[in-house]
């Protein structure tokens, strides 16, 4: 099953552009919030706690995801490791399971050029 996370970070902000996008991109359900990346993010608790093998989660972006790569890269990893797809939509970043596994440290020097948005800590 496809699954979608869209998240942004005031409540004055709009998610309609991700919403749209992660729907043209097929996802059947999409977790949304609207909540600092700092704080707990329960949707994206709920989606973590229903994911199964073969699922792929879709973000609109890498930073919606993760507050910084560290975190990132664990959730990604995680994901592969059990056997769940990946991507975004809008940075050049890998699509799991479609490319072999890398260890953590290759898969970190090779995509960290695509996301300077993210603090490495």
């Amino acid at each position: 099953m496809l699954f979608g996370y869209a998240r942004v970070s005031t409540q004055d902000q709009n998610l309609n552009l991700q919403l749209d996008d992660l729907k043209k991109a097929g996802c059947q359900k999409i977790f949304q919030e609207k909540v600092s990346s700092a704080k707990e993010r329960p949707q994206l608790g709920k989606l973590l706690e229903i994911l199964r093998e073969d699922d792929t989660v879709i973000v609109w972006k890498l930073d919606r995801l993760g507050r910084s790569l560290k975190e990132l890269f664990t959730l990604v990893n995680d994901f592969q490791t059990q056997g769940i797809g990946f991507r975004s939509l809008n940075d050049a970043a890998p699509r799991w399971p479609l490319i072999p596994p890398l260890p953590k440290v290759a898969w970190c020097l090779t995509y960290l050029r695509h996301w300077p948005s993210l603090s490495v800590i």
